[in-house]
């Protein structure tokens, strides 16, 4: 399934072979993962076995790109067969495609140099990259349930879900595995959980917090605490450096997300949910003015970082609301259309159409809204339309957004 990206992309997170800011969609470069054909390069990658086209690279997982997880300079596409690829900042090890010098890991691209970085000494992925998760006991796990990110950091779910591995930075405990490990470069098992006789369903980050839904429907979560993103009980802590039971939530849960400093955990059985932490820009209480009445059962919750979006396809409705200095929240004239899909990114939105046109709004200064924005960077109070230069054979079939980054996944045939 081809992969387009566009916006930010000063650490090479979009994948597509440079560290260039872009405002059209651009194909994904994929990195064949044979060791044997792949060497270390420092100019680019021009060593290295490069294919444009993920079918010939992902041949086993040409079903669907199941979940496109975002940081703040590193991208994880997530695709059903359980294969994980990566791009971006590598140096901490955040990506998971092993040791930072590896045949994975790329310099800067030449269309920026050591000067334009500022002379910091950074490893990238300008490419995406099979991640394989090297554990201290021995194994390799290269196939997941689920991912999610965090600024800096990454979460991976085994298979079973009774298993979940991180690697990268957490200096809130985003990394859960005690404020004494700050910085996971090789990927670690967070230890004692989930609790025996469970295993985690669903996962969710926020810039610095995690939070889990585990098989029982109870709810835990690390990382940031102090605003009450992991229930009341955490706030005076101010981070959990390990996982802890969020007790704010009276029902069974199935699903989180995350904003950049409050949660929503969802019961879509039941249609509850609850939005836990900051109140900046209406959040916590907006929920109850403007979305009391919305059925969740067939809805999805989306989340920025200052915004909540309840998209429900199947009566073309669209709920949100938090902040809306840039545009962040749906303009009118989107009502008019008939929404098949929509993303929230940290402060803008991708939505697919019934005919198939993606279109963008909100914050878009790097170019992940599209080329037309206004002087203050922003797609405010309408839409911009995304051309797409596609195969004949191809159509649109998600969209996806992260940190200023807007994602368009397509099918042939």
């Amino acid at each position: 399934m081809p992969v387009y990206a566009f916006g930010s992309n000063g650490s090479g997170q979009l994948g597509i072979g440079h560290t260039d800011d872009v405002c059209t969609p651009t194909r994904c470069f994929f990195s064949r993962p044979d060791d044997s054909t792949t060497t270390s390069s420092t100019g680019g990658g021009s060593d290295t076995t490069i294919d444009t086209d993920p079918d010939k690279v992902i041949d086993e997982d040409r079903d669907r790109v199941r979940r496109i997880a975002a940081g703040g300079n590193h991208t994880i596409i997530l695709y059903a067969s359980g294969a994980a690829y990566a791009a971006g900042m590598n140096a901490d090890g955040r990506c998971g495609v092993g040791d930072v010098n590896s045949n994975y890991s790329f310099s800067p691209s030449t269309t920026k140099s050591e000067t334009d970085l500022g002379g910091e000494e950074r490893r990238m992925l300008v490419r995406f990259a099979r991640v394989r998760l090297e554990l201290a006991d021995g194994r390799v796990v290269d196939r997941f349930a689920d991912v999610s990110a965090s600024w800096a950091a990454t979460v991976f779910v085994a298979l079973c879900g009774e298993e979940v591995y991180v690697v990268g930075s957490g200096e809130k405990g985003e990394l859960g595995l005690g404020e004494a490990c700050q910085i996971a470069a090789e990927p670690t098992v967070i230890t004692d959980f989930p609790p025996a006789g469970s295993s985690v369903t669903a996962i969710a980050s926020g810039m610095s917090h995690v939070v889990c839904v585990l098989s029982n429907g109870h709810v835990y979560g690390w990382g940031a605490a102090r605003k009450g993103q992991l229930g009341h009980s955490a706030t005076a802590s101010k981070a959990a450096w390990v996982p802890v039971s969020i007790e704010d939530v009276s029902f069974r849960a199935d699903g989180a997300a995350c904003g950049r400093e409050f949660t929503v955990v969802v019961g879509r059985a039941s249609g509850e949910y609850v939005v836990l932490g900051s109140d900046k820009w209406g959040i916590v209480s907006g929920a109850t003015s403007s979305a009391a009445e919305t059925n969740l059962k067939k809805g999805r919750v989306s989340t920025s970082w200052h915004g909540v979006y309840i998209h429900n396809a199947a009566d073309n409705s669209l709920v949100a609301w938090g902040r809306n200095d840039r545009g962040q929240l749906p303009p009118s004239s989107l009502s008019e259309k008939k929404v098949a899909q929509f993303a929230a990114g940290s402060e803008h939105a991708v939505a697919l159409l019934s005919d198939l046109t993606v279109v963008s709004f909100g914050w878009g200064e790097h170019g992940n809204c599209g080329a037309a924005v206004d002087a203050q960077g922003n797609v405010k109070d309408r839409v911009n339309e995304i051309p797409l230069s596609l195969a004949d054979d191809e159509r649109v079939v998600r969209v996806a957004a992260g940190c200023a980054t807007s994602w368009v996944v397509t099918t042939r045939g």
